[in-house]
């Protein structure tokens, strides 16, 4: 029986052995082959437990398929059937690992990159973009910025060679240059004021109506949006200046009345008017009625009081007020009149006046007095600048001063003034001699 078994080595017969001969003489050898064989049966089932474990361990990591899970795998089994396999798969995942850092820097330098660009965009200055290439020299705008960097450059010289200038034609190509930068929306900005500052002089050219005020809009804004209509305004009264050169002399009251009634309302009308005033007082005293006729005392003193009276041309003005009383009317008034040989004075009062003397715009103040001639009954407004620290009547001669007088004629268009400009008191020439149109309007300033 015990050879049956060493030959076949089946436990079966070992167990069979010791069943049959419990005291037999192989008994030791077979109780030491069932040792063995149940030692064996144990070491077979600890290691298909241990296989399984490391299979389940290595299942996890597997499904993890992360570094540190087949790190866990490795250190649990350092000689485990998938150490291999485990190091290809931590390499793979740290050269992937490398990959994904990679490729989020070169995102996030990508994203900055757009921020600074958009910035460096949105400033468009030479000094933003100069800021943008410091950053990123070989960034995805790069060649943009260096390319934009000479397009402004350029653009500041072009408008440090225009930015003073008032051509409306060139400030508009210039902002069609421009395009998006800053310095169109400055552009834009000068335009606008230009627009203004032309409009504003063509008003005041078309207030004072006068040949030269145009001729000097013309030249300053021969381009502006007024331009033709300047131009056209200089053909009409060129050719009115040519009919009155005919007239000049003329001494036909008619002829120059009818010109007055088609072109009352230029300064040659204005000339015309002081012809015919001028032929009149000669002829016979002027009645209110006429078609041309200075103001009565009177009649001024309705047209004027309290009111301002504004001359074509220079843009002085004058508002004569018989009741305002300055401090120096109470102590001058009466004495002064007293003492001016200027034929009868019809009405008294002050005035503020505003007037270019010389080159400088001044405002003064003094008094004022309509007189009336007794031969024609025509008046004028005489005026005489009091400083203020006068004591006296005898204090007005000592030092100068400026005075001007003004007459005031109507005809079917309105007023004009003629007269003369303010001169010096103790100046030696003879005050300049106007004739223009006048306005007045309001209450006294």
């Amino acid at each position: 029986m015990w050879k049956a078994y060493r030959k076949s080595r089946d436990i079966l017969d070992v167990r069979l052995y010791l069943r049959r001969y419990p005291h037999g003489a192989h008994r030791a050898d077979a109780q030491a082959a069932l040792v063995a064989h149940e030692r064996r049966v144990q070491q077979a089932a600890e290691a298909r437990e241990l296989e399984r474990a490391e299979e389940l361990a290595w299942a996890r990591a597997s499904s993890a398929d992360q570094m540190n899970a087949y790190a866990d795998y490795k250190r649990a089994y350092p000689q485990g059937r998938h150490v291999g396999e485990a190091d290809r798969r931590i390499a793979a995942l740290a050269a992937r690992e490398r990959e994904s850092e990679a490729a989020a820097q070169q995102r996030e330098a990508a994203r900055q990159d757009e921020l600074d660009w958009a910035r460096a965009s949105s400033a468009d200055q030479p000094e933003a973009y100069e800021a943008y290439l410091r950053v990123h020299a070989a960034g995805a705008h790069a060649g943009e910025a260096r390319a934009r960097i000479d397009d402004l450059k350029r653009l500041a010289a072009e408008w440090k060679a225009i930015e003073t200038g008032q051509s409306f034609d060139a400030l508009a190509a210039f902002i069609g240059r421009a395009g998006r930068s800053q310095i169109a929306a400055v552009a834009q900005s000068r335009m606008v004021l230009l627009e203004r500052r032309e409009a504003e002089a063509f008003e005041r050219a078309e207030q004072d109506r006068l040949l030269d005020g145009y001729r000097r809009f013309a030249k300053d804004w021969s381009d502006g949006p007024n331009h033709d209509n300047s131009r056209q305004r200089i053909a009409e009264l060129e050719a009115i200046e040519r009919e009155w050169a005919g007239l000049r002399t003329s001494e036909d009251v008619g002829k120059l009345e009818a010109f007055i009634a088609r072109h009352g309302w230029s300064e040659f009308g204005a000339l015309a008017t002081e012809r015919v005033i001028g032929i009149k007082r000669g002829q016979a005293p002027a009645r209110q009625d006429d078609a041309v006729a200075i103001l009565g005392a009177d009649a001024l003193l309705a047209e004027i009081d309290r009111k301002t009276l504004t001359l074509a041309g220079d843009g002085g003005t004058i508002t004569f007020d018989t009741k305002a009383k300055p401090a120096f009317r109470g102590k001058l008034e009466a004495g002064f009149w007293k003492s001016v040989s200027l034929g009868a004075i019809k009405h008294k009062g002050v005035f503020v006046a505003e007037a270019k003397v010389g080159k400088a715009k001044r405002r003064f103040e003094g008094l004022a007095g309509i007189f009336e001639s007794g031969v024609d009954k025509s008046s004028y407004l005489f005026l005489m600048q009091i400083v203020g620290n006068e004591k006296s009547v005898a204090d007005i001669d000592k030092k100068d001063r400026l005075f001007a007088s003004v007459q005031i004629a109507k005809d079917p268009h309105g007023l004009t003034c003629i007269g003369t400009r303010w001169a010096s008191l103790l100046g030696e020439k003879e005050p300049e001699k106007i004739a223009g149109r006048c306005e007045v309007s309001g209450a006294p300033r």
